[in-house]
């Protein structure tokens, strides 16, 4: 809810009501200087016993595993890298579309070579 609020009704982009047609998304950054707070070595101490708790906890077995935020996000590029981006085709005749408009030879574009 506060990040709705802080990122979409303050930047005044909307929030997520479903009634309102937004412009593009709103934008919440929050920056810290760690030091500011606390020792950076008792951060990163307390950090990694977080880390810990969190990944020793029981799993779901509907979830078969604990991940911490970014490793989907990891594991996605380290796949895209290795086997490509799939795009469907859509935005492929879009593209396509696009690269003839700057008079690129298209024709020879591989969709699979991109991969």
């Amino acid at each position: 809810m506060i990040v709705e609020i802080l990122g979409g009704a303050l930047s005044g982009q909307g929030c997520a009501a479903g009634d309102i047609v937004m412009k593009s998304n709103g934008v919440l950054l929050t920056v810290y200087d760690i030091e500011h707070f606390v020792d950076i070595d008792d951060y990163y101490e307390n950090l990694e016993g977080l880390i810990a708790h969190v990944m020793g906890s029981r799993v779901d077995p509907k979830v078969g595993e604990i991940q911490l935020p970014g490793e989907p996000e990891f594991r996605s590029e380290a796949k895209c890298r290795l086997e490509g981006i799939e795009i469907d085709e859509t935005t492929w005749r879009r593209i396509c579309e696009e690269g003839k408009a700057l008079e690129l030879d298209t024709e020879k574009w591989n969709r699979a070579s991109l991969n």
